[in-house]
């Protein structure tokens, strides 16, 4: 297990990665993708017939089949297809696109993301990982997260309710138009094996 000092140096790699792709991610974004780190897809699966469904209608969004994607100010964006968010466990964001594109199969995808969903649960350990994201203050004052007292004041109390299923902010949305599942990045290899 690396040692403490070490996963912070991955968040805050991860974190660089993230705001260098999504500069006007906000602390919530943030928040969001730490605990998909920690905890994966687990707390997103209630229905099995409603996340599938669900699936098919945004791959039937223009966001997933248009062959590139534009901000509001018509800035192209280059989301990657995979974006790794595994400083806890294996996981990473998988892009939709990788269904449009026929790169993945839908149901490849979709097995490997409720194989993920039901094989792993980590709110047992939630105050240990909730211990490093609280490390990672001085490194989100340094970088001037934007709203960072409105967005933290939201993050202190969904943590204090035990809610860990956070959306991304309205401003990530509208600039990134995100579109994508977090999936054990074993399982989902081993779907297209």
């Amino acid at each position: 297990m690396d040692s403490k000092q070490e996963i912070n140096e991955k968040l805050i790699l991860m974190f660089d990665r993230e705001l260098e792709l999504h500069p006007r991610a906000r602390l919530i974004d943030l928040f969001k993708l730490f605990m998909q780190s920690a905890f994966g897809p687990g707390h997103l699966i209630k229905n099995k017939d409603i996340a599938r469904k669900y699936l098919i209608q945004e791959l039937e969004s223009p966001i997933v089949s248009s062959p590139t994607l534009f901000t509001s100010d018509a800035q192209a964006i280059q989301t990657p297809l995979i974006f790794d968010c595994d400083v806890f466990h294996p996981f990473a964001r998988y892009s939709l696109k990788l269904i449009a594109d026929k790169t993945i199969s839908f149901d490849d995808f979709f097995a490997a993301f409720i194989q993920s969903a039901e094989s792993f649960s980590a709110e047992k350990d939630a105050d240990y990982y909730l211990g490093f994201w609280n490390e990672m203050t001085p490194y989100f004052t340094a970088k001037n997260i934007e709203l960072f007292d409105y967005d933290s004041a939201e993050i202190k109390k969904l943590i204090s309710q035990k809610q860990y299923l956070v959306r991304h902010s309205y401003t990530y949305n509208i600039y990134y138009k995100p579109a994508y599942r977090i999936i054990n990045k074993s399982m989902l290899f081993e779907q297209t094996q």
